[in-house]
Parts: C-alpha cells; sequence; structure tokens
C-alpha cells in the first residue's frame, strides 16, 4: 500500500478504484487539495473514502468515479 508523506507525493489519479493509500495527518489537506485539482473540470470525479486515523495516518479508499 502506498503512502502519502510530505517528501513522497502520490497522485490520486495513479491509485486505481479499489486501491488504498495511507495518508499522514500532516499530509491530508495537501492530498485533498491534489484530488481537487484532479477532478477540475472533469465529469467523472475521483473520489476517496477516508477511514478513522490510525496513529498519524488515515487510510483512503479510491472509490467508483
Amino acid at each position: 500500500m502506498a503512502k502519502f508523506i510530505k517528501q513522497k507525493t502520490v497522485k490520486p489519479q495513479d491509485i486505481e478504484i479499489g486501491g488504498l493509500i495511507e495518508v499522514h495527518a500532516d499530509s491530508l489537506a495537501t492530498f485533498k487539495s491534489y484530488v481537487i485539482r484532479a477532478n477540475k473540470g472533469k465529469t467523472e470525479k475521483i473520489r476517496f473514502e477516508y477511514s478513522p486515523f490510525k496513529g498519524e495516518f488515515c487510510t483512503a479508499k479510491r472509490s467508483a468515479n
């Protein structure tokens, strides 16, 4: 499972539908802004479901567009 932290950037569009990514608490707002930018001007939006934090990470699962 990929991790999204300040030192390593993963593009939301590169995560397959049903795929998981762990997002660090310090990077959650950045990750969400990347998702918004990736969705700009598109009819089929990238969507993620976020689990509660376990320690410093939450798990984001990409759901169907």
